[in-house]
C-alpha cells in the first residue's frame, strides 16, 4: 500500500510486478478473468448476430464460461452413468470415487 501511495498509482494491480503486493496480484488476476469473460461473450453475441439471432451457448465459444458449463455437463454424465450403473447392479451403489 505504501508503495502504491508512493508511485501515486491509484489502483495496487497497476504496480509493477516486483513492487506488486498480495492485493494487486489478487486485483490483477480478478481484472483478467473479468476480461476473459467478457471478449468471450462479446464473441458469443456477434456469433448470435450472424446466426440471425440464434442463441449461442457459452460452450459453444473459447471461454471460462465455456470451460464451465463443460465441466458442468461432465458432472452430469458422469452422475448419469453411475444411476445406469446402478440400475444394472441390482441396486448396488457405485461412490463417484469408484466410477
Amino acid at each position: 500500500e505504501t508503495e502504491r501511495r508512493l508511485a501515486g498509482v491509484i489502483r495496487p494491480k497497476d504496480l509493477s510486478e516486483d513492487k506488486r503486493g498480495p492485493l494487486g496480484e489478487l486485483e490483477a488476476s480478478a481484472v483478467l478473468a473479468l476480461e476473459a469473460i467478457s471478449q468471450s461473450e462479446v464473441a458469443r453475441l456477434e456469433q448470435s448476430k450472424s446466426r440471425g439471432g440464434e442463441v449461442v451457448r457459452p460452450i459453444d465459444v473459447p471461454g471460462p464460461l465455456g470451460e464451465f458449463e463443460r465441466k458442468v455437463l461432465d458432472i452430469f454424465e458422469a452422475e448419469r452413468k453411475r444411476t445406469r450403473e446402478r440400475e444394472e447392479n441390482e441396486g448396488k451403489l457405485i461412490r463417484p470415487k469408484d466410477a
